[in-house]
């Protein structure tokens, strides 16, 4: 073979080699494979498998609403700036009409929706917690309103015509009239705490979503850590504090998804 054929020969050669191995370096650093150790947990004198680590899936149905288009990690970010936006102008009303048992609530609520926020920005997952605790105190609260406001309609005693008097500011010339209108005013009532209970109850479900995927996320980053903090510490076998797999390793080097 003529030098100057080998010599092209050799260079076609090294740049083939010099092509497959960047690409085979990049798909490496974007191709997630399976993590092939198992952990597993005494139970009963018996180990029992608890889970398998796989490459984690962002954008899996289960961690999305509104027909699977909403991640639920944005979903609750924007009810915490929905909450913030509702508990200032609850403020500001309840200054201006002097309603000051009405600010706790909006203070204490404006803080945890903070923490909402906190929780997305820093990956913190347990700062969603406070949030779904107090609404739920909420709706259990509302819950037991539904139920008296019932028995008031049905038995309208004195002191809620009374009540209802009071706040409408209205003087009644019948006593029909009087628990006609308090009867009006308690369904409206009613209906209105029916829709707080039904956005409030999505509300939750929708941050305590946002919780478990952030929680499923850094298992999935840090299993070992994870399940060690947890209070999981008697019977893992097979792991180690190193990552596994190319997607803990991925996660690690400082990449983070947005959502």
């Amino acid at each position: 073979m003529p030098p100057d054929a080998m010599s092209d020969a050799l260079l076609t050669f090294a740049i083939a080699v010099t092509w497959a191995t960047r690409n085979r370096v990049w798909v490496s650093h974007h191709i997630m494979t399976k993590t092939e150790k198992k952990f597993v947990k005494i139970e009963k004198g018996e180990k029992v498998e608890i889970l398998e680590i796989e490459p984690f899936q962002h954008n899996s149905p289960e961690y999305k609403c509104c027909f699977h288009k909403v991640h639920f990690k944005r979903a609750a970010a924007g009810i915490a700036i929905l909450t913030i936006i509702l508990a200032l102008f609850s403020i500001t009303i309840s200054a201006i009409a002097k309603f000051w048992w009405t600010i706790i609530p909006a203070v204490i609520a404006l803080v945890l929706a903070c923490l909402i926020l906190y929780a997305h920005k820093s990956e913190k997952q347990t700062f969603y917690l406070p949030y779904v605790v107090f609404n739920m105190v909420l709706i259990v609260s509302a819950i037991c309103f539904v139920i008296l406001g019932i028995v008031l309609i049905i038995f309208v005693p004195k002191w809620s015509q009374n009540f209802v008097q009071n706040v409408e500011g209205v003087r009644f010339s019948d006593s029909q009239q009087k628990i006609d209108a308090t009867r009006v005013f308690m369904a409206v009532s009613l209906a209105i705490l029916l829709a707080f209970i039904a956005i409030g109850t999505w509300f939750v479900y929708v941050v305590y979503k946002a919780f478990m995927y952030m929680r499923d996320m850094h298992l999935a980053r840090h299993p070992y850590k994870f399940l060690y903090t947890n209070g999981i510490k008697n019977g893992l076998e097979n792991t180690s504090s190193r990552p596994t797999s190319p997607r803990i390793g991925h996660a690690n080097a400082g990449f983070k998804e947005k959502y």
